[in-house]
């Protein structure tokens, strides 16, 4: 039987850099605030500054409610998936983890909207399921854990996870499976470090890598 990749869809698959931006410029610029450059932007997010602390450094601040409210709205907007890309050496990636059972866990606010995607790009071929979740449920990585514990039961295989986000190491960490940190998405190296995942790669098909060399047999 093989053994199951579990592994996260933004930041680890998908390069969403120019949709996060385009979301947050959006909001900013309905209240009549003046963004950061994408660059100081992308900086803060990947430093996981929390988002008042984002809209204070353009004196920003007062629309902070409004902005959590509006972010849902903004970041699935029809048309701006289309900003995401495949993140460098992704497909090599899943190309490379072909030999376990590849399972996508993301949290989307549209399942369909998601299929899509997955389909315009080329890779939804590549996993042999697609476990989602909405992100407005309740806190990402008990989204994710709930969603890898009820697909772990039903197959009983041995399973490792691959992410670029504290949720997808905590979700591991929660689930007593290894996981593998991504260090070129959503989170800086030092930050994913100090939730002790047992490996950290550059990109998905370093992850890849690691993987295939470690993990037990997957016959």
């Amino acid at each position: 039987m093989k053994s199951t990749a579990y592994i996260d869809l933004d930041g680890t698959v998908l390069d969403t850099k120019k949709r996060h931006y385009a979301a947050y410029t959006a909001i900013l610029k309905r209240h009549g605030c003046n963004p950061l450059g994408i660059r100081s932007y992308w900086n803060l997010k990947t430093a996981a500054t929390p988002n008042a602390e984002i809209l204070k450094r353009t004196k920003a601040q007062h629309i902070a409610k409004q902005f959590q409210k509006e972010w849902l709205q903004e970041i699935e907007k029809k048309g701006r998936l289309k900003l995401d890309s495949l993140a460098e050496k992704a497909r090599e990636g899943l190309k490379a983890l072909s030999q376990f059972r590849l399972v996508l866990v993301t949290l989307r606010q549209s399942r369909k909207s998601l299929l899509r995607q997955l389909k315009l790009l080329g890779i939804k071929g590549c996993f042999d399921a697609v476990l989602s979740g909405h992100p407005k449920k309740t806190q990402p990585w008990k989204q994710k854990a709930g969603l890898i514990r009820k697909d772990i039961k039903k197959g009983n295989r041995a399973a490792f996870m691959i992410g670029d986000t504290e949720a997808d190491i905590k979700a591991a960490k929660k689930l007593k499976i290894p996981a593998i940190a991504t260090t070129s998405g959503m989170r800086r190296k030092e930050l994913l470090l100090r939730l002790k995942p047992e490996f950290t790669a550059t990109q998905l098909n370093k992850a890849a890598t690691i993987a295939k060399k470690w993990h037990p047999s997957s016959n």
